[in-house]
């Protein structure tokens, strides 16, 4: 037998691999945190990243202590304006334990002049397994225009969507209000159930999260989508989100960490191996991959990110940070959006 320590750089990283392998290390969530934000700062915050397709015809801002969306007649039902929670302090909701997320929400006015048969606008808030939206979910309040005897009716709905591996499935929670009110996602580990909406008028995923999307943890995403409908300054607005209860796991700071537990450990190494030499440009990223994507192979350079990050911890963050600015698209019928993946907005 050859001693270790006359091994080649090859066979060390098989023995390296070997050790790492067997020792099976498990990591669970840690325990809950905040990351609530006012938008009293006015401030984007490291948490967050903004998808803003066409900034001239639909974008947020912070002022006047809340998230304030414009809007000029956008092109189309999926231009995108967003904060999706994988800024450089992101963050993502563990699905291993109970969680409640709330966003208060207005939609005072708006001008639908422009708007033909199928347009709309909403303001949207909802979660995501991957930032390309295969698998999520949103709620959104706003503005669509269907025609009606040959007339243009414009109405304001309440709507919920899912999507389940790029399969959308929707459903109208409401019509004509509440104008205002408070958008709740909440979340029930064990029964594996989802809930989106406002009050009692709600969209439910039964055994979805985990039992079809096989999420560990989900992303979240608020702002606007839509087309041809205008909005003023004060005329629709999100503000005070809050994390009401759960497990916060911080990503975009652990190298390794593959699947956002957290600690690079066991499960990052599984999700190298066996994707060993998938190529992510063809197939996509594997279910599973939430942190540090990769973009062509997985190969020596993912496994050399799990060995010298074995056992490394990300720690928890306090809530009270600044906040704000999260980008995700969230794809709904009636303007909600689909959480896309952010290279996919460079058009």
């Amino acid at each position: 037998m050859v001693p270790v320590h006359q091994a080649g750089p090859r066979r060390r990283w098989l023995l390296c691999l070997a050790w790492a392998w067997a020792l099976g290390a498990v990591v669970s969530a840690g325990p809950a945190w905040g990351q609530d934000d006012d938008f009293n700062d006015n401030v984007t915050g490291p948490q967050w990243t903004t998808v803003v397709d066409e900034p001239q015809t639909l974008s947020v801002f912070e002022f006047s202590e809340r998230l304030n969306v414009i809007a000029n007649s956008p092109p189309s039902l999926s231009t995108d304006a967003l904060y999706l929670s994988n800024g450089p302090s992101g963050f993502r909701m563990s699905t291993a334990a109970d969680f409640e997320l709330a966003l208060d929400y207005a939609f005072n006015g708006f001008d639908g002049e422009r708007a033909d048969d199928g347009d709309a606008l909403t303001l949207v808030f909802g979660v995501g397994r991957d930032e390309a939206g295969t698998d999520s979910a949103a709620v959104g309040y706003g503005a669509a225009a269907q025609e009606v005897l040959g007339t243009t009716v414009i109405s304001e709905v309440l709507v919920g969507a899912a999507r389940t591996n790029n399969a959308q499935t929707q459903e109208l929670l409401g019509l004509g209000g509440p104008s205002t009110g408070t958008f709740s996602i909440t979340y029930d580990a064990s029964a594996d159930d989802l809930r989106l909406g406002v009050g009692g008028n709600e969209m439910l995923l039964d055994d979805v999260v985990q039992g079809e999307w096989n999420a560990d943890s989900l992303l979240v995403s608020f702002g606007a989508r839509g087309s041809a409908f205008f909005l003023l300054s004060g005329d629709a607005w999100l503000d005070n989100f809050q994390i009401v209860s759960g497990d916060v796991l911080p990503i975009g700071g652990l190298a390794g960490d593959y699947n956002g537990g957290g600690q690079v450990e066991q499960g990052d190494l599984d999700l190298v191996l066996q994707n060993w030499g998938r190529n992510t440009e063809l197939t996509g990223v594997p279910a599973g991959w939430v942190n540090d994507e990769p973009t062509e192979l997985i190969d020596q350079e993912e496994l050399d990110g799990v060995l010298l990050g074995w056992g490394n911890t990300a720690a928890p963050r306090l809530a009270g940070a600044a906040v704000p600015e999260p980008g995700m698209a969230w794809c709904l019928a009636f303007g909600l959006s689909v959480l896309r993946r952010r290279s996919a907005f460079g058009r």
